[in-house]
């Protein structure tokens, strides 16, 4: 830093025609143009640093000037200096600094320094206005879960949802939104199966007065973002929220939505097919036309009322390979006591037309959505079955040839033992 350089005053000069000085600086101001000096959270724990340029008039040899530091209104000397003369000219500021205890209360408050020139006229400093904001955004409390789209059925998220909503699933604060909101606020959004998040931050959303003013904040989760983790199963959308000091909120409560995008594995046994034969396979026999039967065993943490979502899709493979367009479906019951009792519940897949009829030499996949009383989500392993509805002769088994059945069946079995 260059050298100060000293006015060439008389020896009896003072500082009353340089009045008011300089403002003080403040290192943990954000912004050196934001009037109100928001400072950086945290950087004033032990104190806050305060930078006193250097009058234009310092004391001359053997003179002795008193630098005051005050803080707050009504102003309170916090801090004193004296500055002996002469002055090396390579020094151009003071460093002094406010004590922690006058640094406990939130709040804007005004910083100036006086110097008492040895001549006997002390000068004023112009106040620097800087801004105590030691709270997070919600108060400290956990701020209120994300809400999901009304029209996201039960949390699920599945391909057919993303494909008619432009790939996009769209979460918006609850109202009214958290305390201590403001423009400029940051969330970041963790999309995780673990409690507290273990994966870094999805994405963040810098909160504008637009959205403040009109009680509606969104942030949206793309169809890549979700599919990401390359697995389905139970998400949860947590997100924090950084003020402009650099407060961050603890993690939200959290928003529960469960993904099925054919990905992975979940965490609930498959369904089964008690009505197939052993080999797996729905045969004109077993009278596919009537429904299919899939069976969801109620072996872990059923209880009564818990919601069951069966999914459905065909595949035009015996091994659940390519996608059988219009056959995907979703049957809801609810678990009852008998259910309990049984062990099971049993969940019928139909009308025949469209999710079995287009099946023809192929599969379908089923698993299914548990929705506690709690309102949490979980997914099963997927269960496939094998749909065969071929004749001997070419033709088609359906509700309109139910007769020549046993034919078919030795014809089918035989054939199946050597595909």
């Amino acid at each position: 830093m260059a050298n100060r350089e000293i006015p060439s005053l008389g020896p009896n000069a003072d500082l009353s025609h340089f009045a008011p000085l300089d403002a003080p600086g403040i290192p943990a101001v954000i912004d050196p143009d934001d009037p109100d000096g928001l400072l950086r959270a945290g950087e004033w724990e032990n104190g806050l640093d305060v930078i006193v340029p250097m009058w234009p008039v310092p004391p001359p040899d053997g003179e002795t000037d008193t630098l005051r530091l005050f803080w707050g209104t009504p102003a309170v000397e916090v801090a004193c200096h004296p500055v002996t003369g002469p002055v090396d000219p390579s020094v151009v500021e003071f460093p002094l600094q406010v004590p922690k205890a006058f640094l406990d209360t939130d709040g804007r408050f005004d910083v100036s320094y006086k110097v008492d020139h040895w001549s006997g006229v002390p000068v004023d400093s112009i106040p620097r206005t800087v801004t105590l904001d030691s709270q997070p955004p919600g108060a400290g409390q956990p701020l209120e879960a994300l809400l999901l789209p009304v029209d996201l059925e039960h949390g699920l998220i599945d391909q057919a949802y993303l494909d008619s909503h432009g790939g996009i699933v769209e979460l918006r604060l609850p109202l009214p939104v958290y305390v201590g909101a403001e423009d400029g606020d940051v969330l970041s959004l963790y999309w995780t199966q673990t409690l507290p998040p273990t994966n870094g931050v999805l994405k963040t959303k810098t909160i504008t007065q637009a959205e403040l003013d009109a009680q509606d904040v969104r942030v949206q989760l793309l169809a890549s973002e979700i599919a990401a983790p390359g697995t389905d199963g139970v998400f949860h959308a947590v997100y924090t929220v950084r003020d402009l000091a650099g407060n961050e909120s603890p993690y939200s409560r959290e928003t529960v939505a469960a993904v099925v995008l054919g990905q992975g594995q979940g965490t609930y046994p498959e369904a089964a097919f008690p009505d197939a034969d052993r080999n797996g396979y729905y045969l004109c026999e077993h009278k596919p036309w009537e429904g299919i039967r899939a069976r969801v065993p109620l072996t872990r943490g059923f209880d009564l009322n818990d919601r069951v979502i069966l999914l459905w899709e065909g595949f035009e493979s015996f091994n659940g390979v390519g996608p059988i367009a219009g056959t995907k479906g979703r049957f809801e019951d609810r678990v009852e006591a008998a259910d309990l009792s049984a062990g099971f519940l049993d969940i019928r897949v139909q009308p025949y037309t469209p999710y079995i009829e287009p099946i023809v030499a192929g599969s379908a996949i089923a698993r299914y959505v548990v929705i506690k009383a709690t309102g949490l989500p979980g997914l099963s392993r997927p269960g496939l079955v094998k749909i065969d509805r071929r004749l001997p002769d070419g033709s088609r088994c359906g509700p309109a040839r139910s007769q020549p059945q046993a034919r078919e069946t030795l014809w089918r079995r035989f054939r199946r033992a050597f595909e």
